[in-house]
C-alpha cells in the first residue's frame, strides 16, 4: 500500500478531469462514515473550510474522500490504467509483478475513498515512480529502463532511446499538481525534504501494516515513503524513498523526508544543477 504519497496521483486525475482546482473548497468538519468504516485524518485534526492545495499540504484523508466522490469509480480506474498501475512497466528485469487494483465494478464506496489516499491497493515502486515521472514530464508517461546500452562482441552498440508510452494528463494539469507538490514541501507536511536554494515537488506517505487483518500501531509498524522531483522548472530526477517499519518515528516527515533531502543534495551536486533563480 503506497499510503498518502498516492494522493498526488488521485488529485492529478481530478484536476485533469476538471472536477477540482487547487482553490476548490470543502468543509472539513470531522470524520466521515462510509459503509461500516470511519474515515479519519491521520492526526484526528479537522480544519473547516479547506481548499485542495491545503488538502495535500495537510495530507487530509477527508479531503481525498471529497475528491474521490467527485471523480467516481469508472473515471478513477480509467486514469489509473493510463498511469500504468494495472500493467507491468516492462522494465528490463525478470519477474516484474503487477500491482493489485480491483475492477471498479467491485469497489465499495469505502474502497473508492481509501484508494484515493493509497490504502487498500498495492502498487510496485517502479510503477509508482514511473507515474510520478509522468507528472514531472508534463503529463507524458515514459517507459522506464535500467539498461543504457548493450555492447555486442562484434562491436555494435544498441543504445536505449527514450520511449513515450502515452499522455496521461494535460501539461497544464501536470504543472498544477507539480506546483501543489512544491507547496507541500514549502508550506505543508514535508518540510524536512527541503534543500536550501531549490524548489522541490514532493509528498510524504505513511502506510499502516496489519497482523491478522488488524492495523498495527506505534513505531516499527508503518511504511514511511517520500516521493519527489526537482528542479521544478526542468526536472532532472525523481526519487522515491521507502522505509519499512522505521523505529524512530511512525511518520514519513521524520524518516524518509530527511533521507530524500540528503539524496537530493547529492544529486544537485552530481548533475551540477545551479540553485533556482
Amino acid at each position: 500500500e503506497p499510503g498518502s504519497v498516492f494522493k498526488v496521483i488521485a488529485m492529478s486525475i481530478a484536476i485533469d478531469d476538471g472536477d477540482v482546482t487547487p482553490q476548490t473548497t470543502f468543509n472539513d468538519i470531522g470524520s466521515i462514515k462510509v459503509d461500516e468504516y470511519e474515515i479519519h485524518n491521520s492526526t484526528n485534526q479537522y480544519y473547516g473550510i479547506t481548499n485542495m492545495k491545503e488538502v495535500l499540504e495537510k495530507s487530509l484523508n477527508t479531503g481525498m474522500a471529497f475528491v474521490a466522490r467527485k471523480m467516481g469509480r469508472e473515471l478513477f480506474y480509467r486514469y489509473l490504467n493510463k498511469y500504468g498501475f494495472a500493467e507491468r512497466t516492462y522494465i528490463e528485469f525478470e519477474d516484474e509483478v503487477f500491482g493489485k487494483i480491483q475492477d471498479p465494478s467491485k469497489w465499495a464506496e469505502s474502497e473508492l475513498i481509501t484508494y484515493a489516499f493509497g490504502q487498500g491497493i498495492a502498487v510496485t515502486p517502479i510503477q509508482f515512480i514511473t507515474a510520478v515521472c509522468a507528472i514531472a514530464n508534463k503529463g507524458i508517461l515514459m517507459k522506464p529502463h535500467i539498461v543504457s546500452e548493450i555492447k555486442y562482441p562484434d562491436g555494435n552498440v544498441a543504445k536505449t532511446e527514450p520511449e513515450q508510452v502515452r499522455r496521461v494528463i494535460s501539461e497544464k494539469a501536470a504543472s498544477t499538481i507539480g506546483a501543489m507538490m512544491v507547496s507541500v514541501v514549502e508550506n505543508g507536511g514535508a518540510s524536512r525534504a527541503r534543500v536550501q536554494g531549490y524548489h522541490i515537488a514532493g509528498k510524504t506517505g505513511t502506510a499502516q501494516t496489519y497482523k491478522h487483518g488488524k492495523p498495527l500501531t506505534g513505531p516499527g509498524t508503518t511504511i514511511a515513503s517520500f516521493i519527489g522531483f526537482a528542479p521544478i522548472k526542468e526536472p532532472k530526477f525523481v526519487v522515491l524513498v521507502k522505509i519499512d517499519r522505521p523505529r524512530s518515528s511512525i511518520w514519513a516527515d521524520s524518516t524518509s523526508a530527511p533521507l530524500f533531502a540528503d539524496i537530493t543534495k547529492f544529486l544537485f551536486k552530481y548533475y551540477n544543477i545551479p540553485p533556482d533563480a
